[in-house]
C-alpha cells in the first residue's frame, strides 16, 4: 500500500527531526516541509490512478500556462530559467 505524509518542520518533534536531518544528510528549516512516499516499484497502477494522474498534471500545466501568458514569459524564458535553478541547486551539493 502506497503511503504520503507532510508535515511541517516547525511541527515535527525534536527527536523525529534529527532523525530526518540524519537520513536526509542536511539540517531542516522551519518554514520546510517534509514529504515521505513510500510505494512498492513492481505495483503497477490501475488505470483509474493513472487517469487520475494524468488529468492532475494537464491541470497543473494549465494554470501555469495561464500563469506564463498572464506574465508574459514563453518557453525559451521558463527553460532557461529552469536550467539555472537546477545549475544553482547542482553546485550547492
Amino acid at each position: 500500500m502506497d503511503t504520503i505524509a507532510i508535515r511541517n518542520v516547525n511541527q515535527i518533534p525534536a527527536e523525529e527531526k534529527r532523525t530526518l536531518e540524519t537520513l536526509l544528510g542536511s539540517a531542516l528549516e522551519p518554514e520546510q516541509h517534509v514529504l515521505i512516499l513510500t510505494y512498492t516499484p513492481s505495483q503497477l497502477s490501475s488505470d483509474e490512478t493513472r487517469q487520475a494522474a494524468r488529468a492532475r498534471i494537464a491541470e497543473t500545466l494549465a494554470v501555469n500556462q495561464k500563469f506564463a501568458n498572464v506574465d508574459g514569459i514563453c518557453a525559451a524564458e521558463a527553460d532557461t530559467a529552469i536550467e539555472e535553478a537546477l545549475s544553482i541547486i547542482r553546485h550547492c551539493r
